[in-house]
Formats: structure tokens, C-alpha cells, sequence
């Protein structure tokens, strides 16, 4: 900010009171009246003495009669001295105090005229402007007229740019106002170029320059500026010395040149601050290096220069994060707070290695001390830092609808400055959480605008047109979605994720050799990814290559943990979920050796061959009919409330492995829809079945012999004592919603292993397990007794609308080579 040019000296003045003497004939008239130049808060008092000749004097009038004035005299210093009654007689005057108004409309009528020459008028405005923005004691103070300095001397400045002594006086305004928020941003430019044109030089015109050229994304001007900064062979000043080099060095980092920045810091440059140096090369070797070991190095040594310094710690707990040490940062970052007292980044920086931790208490005693301190409403890196971390903490509790409340504050409070990350961060959350709660209209706006201001910053697009392609996914625009990926792997083709994703989507568009080209280039940058591993796995599974399927995934397996993580942190959050997914991949490729797939498509054009190889039980009022290659249960329930519309197969046990059917379901149905396993097609009331509730969740039922339906609801941790294989414990691993998006969803359900007896099963909603060993009575493999699988429908109530759609119903069975093993 602009030092404020009368902060460290007021100048006061005050004329002194004069008792003078004037012929005894003098004439009273306005002309006796005190110049226009001074403003008084005392009347002036003409009088004659007690020897018959006039005086003058200030004081206040406390009282007035026929007979008696009563005056308060104030001395030179404006204290009183006492009160004294003057003869109504002797008094000739009172003339009264002139006011600030009154002063500044008798200069402003006496400015220059609109045809003379600018210099003389760009004078006259700045002698008024100064005098309007001067504390007075005869003003209490106070400035006379400060609201009309900040007009006054930017008319000065248009007058005549080259009146260099106007600047000082409007940089104090400018930094005034900007505290504010009372300066456009257009107007703040055109004063500083004003004193650029005029020939004004300072560091800190330069500076200013600098800051507005970045904020409207030229970085060449913004460089030139800077440069000035330091080259300027005027008087030192650390602040816009440091700041200047710090933004140099990372637009020199934006442009790829990482060894003018890092020189910029080099120990051997006289003009550097040896704390600086460190500190800040430390922080360039990580931008752009990822040197974290120099890095370190030169951490501790600023921080022997500067031990009170809390950026350090912050900095060095950062580090610990990425090397895995997550208790050693929260020691650091704790023990530095209990010695520097509170302070907002320091609180934000501990609550966020407490979520990494799981101790969720400690961070939100964190946050609600940082929001304590954090009183200003104002944008600035504290707030946003603040507002990011209690948006990362609702993440980190599943309330994703508040979740964007937070990351929206936190981009609202982000400055405009791209070198500082935080708005690009901000916005990337923001809009990453709109989209998650559905919100694409939002995602796309915030998105687009990142994009826009990004320039030729590669890692801004890049970042910003990822989880663009997947807001387009999510609206069917495959076409865009595959464009924004294309250019972002133009720009930065060494991001083995980027590719991967690229090739995800490529796939999912049946562009396979494209989707084999990026996933190659992406092991050749990194071999170990397991997003990359795997889905090489699924390519090669989709061409029928199971050698290299099984391999791509066995490798993934081996880079991932055996096991799920007690207390794991996000990371190991993330790695659990390709594990997952890499054992499902493998379990794929396994299947196909193990198991034989009777597959029915509904692919007939014959509405009578429903039947063929199917069976249905009375319809109870619900039609089932063929269309477009699926089957359709449409109509109203009838007779029974408990009666199912199902169409059923027959197989036998023995050979049974597990059995799926895609679904899709309208949004507004409030039937019982799913697959059921049945021992005895005209006792339906055993089985099992995925179903959505009352409240539109999906849940998951079981049902014993002629029982009633069990609900399923999401297993509380505790109570399954840490284990997942107990015979007869049902695990519902979670509750879900049926998507909104009217496509078809795959349920299964598989039998828990192939043992003799066993009675388990899992359910599966699009491959993610939802359910473990889920034990049904009956469904005993001890029994020669056929098995039938159905695809049912139960409405909610007698002459409740059932309406569904049913396509690829699959039968595992293990292959004749394999049975008994």
C-alpha cells in the first residue's frame, strides 16, 4: 500500500491573536472579515477598549443582551483564559467563525478560468486540493474538505501529467481509497500511467504498474515493470525489491525459464536479502524442480536467519506431507503455534494436516479459531486459505452441499492474482464441487472463466479443462469433451494421468487404437500409475488379450496396499479405490476362464418369443412386452399387494455363479424393482433383491422363507468388529441413490465363493459392491433342486403404477473343467 504522505507529521497551524490598534473613525465592514485562506472555529470580536480605542480578539460569544455581551477569550495556544461582559456600547463587531463550506466555495470561485493555460489551472487545483486534505487546529484537526482532495488532484494530474508533486499527494489517496474498495480498477491504471507519461519516477509507481499488469494477464509489461523496480537507483526498499524479484522469478517459471528465476534469488547477488533468498529458492526449486532435498536445505538456513518466521514452518510441514510424514508435520506445525501465539495461516495449515490425519476434532478447533481472527470481510489469502480448508473438511465429512458453499466464499475471497495460485485453486474446488452436487451450469461458468484468464498458462488450462471434459461428460457432449482432453495433452504431454483419462474416454467412444496410443505414452512417462495400469487392463480385456489383461492388472495390484487401510489418509482413500477396481478388472479376466455366460439381449422381433426360455407367472394387471430390444413392465398393480410380476429362468444350482440384468428405472417410481433368486417359482416369498425405497434411496432387501421383506441400511463400522467374512453377518457396505440420468444400471448378485453349503451372497450396483454375505434360508447347494432367477416388480399399493425396463440378463456358470474345484 501507498505510505500515507502526512501519516508521520501533521501540520498544524494556527494564526496568533493580534491586539492591534486602528484610529478611532475606523469603519467596521466585511473586508475587516479574516482571509478566505484560514478557517477559524472562533468568532472575532471588534471593540473598543477601556482607553477608547478598538481591539480586536478571538473568543467565543457565550451570551447576548441589550446591555452585555458575554465572551469566553481564547489565547494564542486556544485555551481559554477567562470570561469577561463587554458593554453592548463598546462592542462594534461580532464577526462570525467562517466554516469549511464556506472557505473552499470562496477558493473554488476564485480557481482559474476553463481558457487559461493548463499549467496555471493544474497549479491552482493542486494548492486547493492540498489545502483540502491538510489537518488544521483550527479546524479541530481535521482536514477541511478531504472528500473533494482525491477529485481535486486527479483534475491536476489530467491537467498537467507532468506536475510531479501531485503524485505523492494522490498515491496516499489511491491507497485510501483501495482500503475502501471505493477505486475502479480502470480509474487506479490511469493514475498510475498519468505519472508514467508525466515523467514520475518511484519504485513504487513501477510496482503498482507491475500488480495491474499481471491482474489483466500481460506478463511482458509486467516483467518490464518489475525490472524497473530493480533497477531503480533511487533509495532502497525492501518490500517492493523483494516483492518484485518474487514475481519475476515466477513469471520467469511460467515461460519456462527456471534459471533466470532461480539466479534471481542467488546468494552471491549483493541486492538480495540473504533470508530471502533462501526462503524464496526453496520455494521456486519446488514450482519448478521438485527439488524437495535443496528445497529443505534452504529452508533451514532462512529459518536460522529468521527463526520467527511461521512461512518457514508452514513451507517445511508441506514437504513433510509429501514425503508421508503426516505426524511430523502436525508436531511442527503445533509446536510453532504454541510459541508465535494465534495466527490464521498457521491454524488453516494444521487443520489441514489434521484432516489428512482423520482427527477431524482437532481440525474444526483449528478452522473455528482461524474464523475467530478472520474478521475482515475483505479478499485476501488468509480468508481464502480459511475458507478452502472448511470447504476440504465437509468434503472429508460427505456434505458435499455445503462443501460448495465454502470452496464458493473461498473463490469469492481469492485475490485476482495468478501467481499466487490461490483464486486458480479456489475455483478449480469450487467448481469441482458444483459439479459433484450436479450443479454443471455452475462447474461450466467458473470453469470457462479459469480457462479465459488463464492465458498461455499450461498448467491452468490443463487443470481447468480436465474436469471441464467431465462436466461436458456428464451432459453428453462426448465430442467436447474429447476436444478439451486433445488440447490439454497438447499442452502438457507429460502427464501420464491426463493421458489416462484421455484414453478412458477414448474407449468409452470405441476409439480403441487412439486409446492404446495414449495409454502407451503414458507408461512410457510413468509405468507405476495404476489408473494407467488398469485401464490398459480393460483395453487389452476388450480385444479378447487376456494374458495382457491379467498382467496389466496383476502389475497395479503389486504397486497398490494387499488390504484396506485402518484410519486411511485421502491418498490412501484414492489407492483403496483402484485396488478395488484393479481386483475387479483381474476378477474379469479370471471369469472368462473360469466361467461360461448365457446371455439373452431381448434382441427378438417376435413379442410371443418372450417366453422362449422364460416363464411368467400371473401379470396382476402389469403388462410385459417386448420394445426396441429390451423388455418392458409397464401398468397398474392389481388384486394382490404382495404379488410380484416377474419373468423367470430355470437353472441349476450346481452351475450357478452368480446372475446380472441392466434396469432402468423413471425417476419417480416408487415400485419394489430388482433380481430375485427363488427355489420354487410359485413361492415367491424367498429370495433377494436390490429396491428402491419410499424416500428414493436404493437399498437392499433380503427375504426368508415367507417373510417379510428385510431393509438394508448402510452397517455401522463398530459393529463388525473388524470383520468382513463372518458366515451370517450381512454387511450393507452403503446407501445410495438410483442416478437421475434415465440410463440403464447393472445389479448382481454372486454367490460369496463356490463352497459346498455355503449360503452367501453379495449385490453389486454397477460393479461397486454394496452388500456382503447376505444369508438367505433355503438357497442351500446341498440340495439337486433347480434354481430360478427373476426380474420382478411389486408396486406400493393395489393399483400402484409399475413401470420399468429390463436388457442384458446374464447367468454365470462355472465352466464343466472347473466344477468341484
Amino acid at each position: 500500500m501507498m505510505k500515507n504522505a502526512f501519516s508521520q507529521s501533521l501540520i498544524y497551524t494556527l494564526g496568533l491573536v493580534c491586539f492591534f490598534f486602528v484610529p478611532q473613525n475606523r469603519v467596521s465592514s466585511q473586508e475587516d472579515a479574516p482571509p478566505d485562506e484560514q478557517v477559524r472555529p472562533y468568532d472575532l470580536i471588534i471593540f473598543n477598549n477601556a482607553s477608547g480605542r478598538e481591539e480586536s480578539m478571538r473568543c467565543i460569544v457565550q451570551a447576548q443582551s441589550e446591555s452585555t455581551v458575554v465572551i469566553d477569550r481564547i489565547n494564542d495556544d486556544g485555551k481559554s483564559v477567562g470570561e469577561f461582559r463587554l458593554k453592548r456600547t463598546d462592542v462594534k463587531e461580532i464577526v462570525p467563525k467562517q466554516d469549511a463550506d464556506t472557505v473552499f466555495i470562496t477558493k473554488t470561485k476564485k480557481l482559474p478560468k476553463a481558457n487559461s493555460p493548463f499549467e496555471e489551472q493544474a497549479k491552482a487545483v493542486f494548492d486547493l486540493a492540498v489545502w483540502a486534505r491538510t489537518p488544521l487546529l483550527e479546524n479541530s484537526g481535521d482536514p477541511p474538505k478531504p472528500a473533494e482532495a482525491y477529485k481535486l488532484l486527479l483534475k491536476a494530474a489530467r491537467l498537467q501529467p507532468s506536475l510531479i508533486e501531485v503524485y505523492p499527494h494522490l498515491f496516499d489517496e489511491v491507497a485510501q481509497r483501495k482500503q475502501t474498495t471505493n477505486l475502479s480498477n480502470d480509474e487506479e491504471m490511469e493514475i498510475f500511467l498519468l505519472a508514467k507519461k508525466g515523467g514520475y519516477k518511484s519504485k513504487e509507481l513501477s510496482f503498482q504498474l507491475g500488480e495491474k499488469y499481471l491482474e489483466l494477464g500481460d506478463e511482458q509489461k509486467a516483467r518490464q515493470m518489475f525490472n524497473d523496480v530493480l533497477a531503480d537507483e533511487g533509495p532502497a526498499n525492501q518490500s517492493f525489491d523483494s516483492r518484485s524479484r518474487r514475481y519475476l522469478a515466477e513469471i520467469h517459471i511460467l515461460e519456462g525459464e527456471v534459471d533466470k528465476a532461480l539466479a534471481l534469488f542467488a546468494l552471491s547477488n549483493s541486492n538480495a536479502n540473504p533470508f530471502e533468498s533462501h526462503f524464496l529458492t526453496a520455494r521456486l526449486l519446488l514450482l519448478s524442480k521438485g527439488d524437495t532435498e535443496k528445497a529443505r536445505d534452504h529452508l533451514k538456513k532462512a529459518q536460522e536467519l529468521q527463526p520467527d518466521f511461521s512461512g518457514i514452518d508452514i513451507q517445511l510441514a508441506g514437504l513433510d506431507l509429501l514425503e508421508g510424514k503426516v505426524q511430523t508435520a502436525a508436531g511442527r506445525l503445533s509446536r510453532k503455534l504454541s510459541s508465535a501465539g494465534e495466527d490464521i495461516s498457521l491454524l488453516n495449515a494444521l487443520a489441514l494436516v489434521n484432516l489428512e490425519r482423520g482427527e477431524f476434532t482437532q481440525a474444526v478447533k483449528n478452522l473455528q479459531s482461524a474464523t475467530k481472527l478472520s474478521t475482515s470481510t475483505q479478499p485476501s489469502p488468509q480468508r481464502c486459505e480459511l475458507y478452502l480448508v472448511r470447504g476440504l473438511l465437509r468434503d472429508y465429512l460427505s456434505d458435499p452441499a455445503k462443501a460448495v458453499n465454502e470452496y464458493k466464499t473461498a473463490w469469492e475471497s481469492a485475490p485476482w492474482n495468478r501467481s499466487s495460485g490461490l483464486k486458480i485453486y479456489s475455483g478449480l474446488l469450487y467448481a469441482r464441487s458444483s459439479f459433484i452436487n450436479g450443479d454443471t451450469t455452475t462447474a461450466r461458468t467458473t470453469l470457462e472463466k479459469l480457462i479465459e484468464t488463464s492465458g498461455d498458462d499450461p498448467a491452468i488450462f490443463v487443470a481447468s479443462a480436465r474436469l471441464l471434459a467431465d462436466v461436458e461428460l456428464k451432459d453428453g457432449k462426448l465430442d467436447r469433451a474429447l476436444s478439451l482432453l486433445d488440447h490439454a495433452v497438447r499442452f502438457q504431454g507429460k502427464d501420464a494421468k491426463l493421458r489416462a483419462k484421455y484414453a478412458s474416454v477414448l474407449m468409452s467412444d470405441g476409439r480403441l487404437d487412439a486409446a492404446y496410443k495414449q495409454l502407451t505414452e503414458a507408461e512410457k512417462i510413468d509405468g507405476t500409475r495404476p489408473d494407467v495400469l488398469c485401464s490398459l487392463g480393460f483395453y487389452h480385456y476388450s480385444r479378447g488379450e487376456l494374458v495382457q489383461a491379467e498382467q496389466a492388472f496383476q502389475k497395479a495390484l503389486k504397486t497398490l496396499p494387499s488390504k484396506p487401510i485402518k484410519n486411511p489418509t485421502e491418498t490412501e482413500k484414492q489407492q483403496e479405490q483402484w485396488r478395488v477396481y484393479a481386483q475387479q478388472g483381474l476378477n474379469k479376466v479370471l471369469d472368462v476362464k473360469r466361467l461360461e455366460i448365457w446371455e439373452d439381449g431381448f434382441d427378438r422381433e417376435d413379442t410371443s418369443e418372450i417366453l422362449r426360455g422364460w416363464f411368467k407367472v400371473d401379470n396382476f394387471g402389469v403388462l410385459i412386452s417386448l420394445a426396441g430390444e429390451k423388455v418392458e413392465f409397464r401398468g397398474a398393480q392389481k388384486t394382490e399387494l404382495k404379488a410380484a410380476t416377474q419373468i423367470y429362468r430355470e437353472e441349476l444350482k450346481k452351475n450357478f455363479e452368480r446372475v446380472s440384468v441392466r434396469l432402468k428405472i423413471p425417476n419417480d417410481s416408487k415400485a419394489r424393482i430388482g433380481l430375485r433368486i427363488m427355489t420354487d417359482p410359485k413361492d415367491v416369498s424367498v429370495g433377494m433383491a436390490l429396491v428402491r425405497d419410499h424416500n428414493g434411496l436404493i437399498t437392499f432387501a433380503t427375504k426368508a422363507s415367507r417373510g417379510e421383506w428385510v431393509m438394508g441400511k448402510k452397517t455401522d463400522p463398530k459393529a463388525l468388529q473388524g470383520s468382513y467374512t463372518a458366515k451370517r453377518t450381512t454387511i450393507f457396505r452403503a446407501d445410495t441413490n438410483w442416478p437421475t440420468d434415465g440410463e440403464f444400471h447393472t445389479i448382481t448378485i454372486a454367490k460369496a465363493n463356490s463352497k459346498k453349503g455355503e449360503r452367501g451372497f453379495h449385490l453389486y450396483f454397477d460393479d461397486k459392491e454394496i452388500a456382503r454375505n447376505v444369508y438367505v434360508s433355503g438357497l442351500t447347494s446341498r440340495s439337486t433342486r433347480p434354481m430360478y432367477f427373476s426380474v420382478f416388480a411389486q408396486a406400493e399399493a393395489i393399483d400402484g403404477e409399475v413401470e420399468f425396463t429390463a436388457d442384458d440378463f446374464r447367468l454365470y456358470r462355472v465352466r464343466a473343467q472347473y466344477q468341484g474345484k
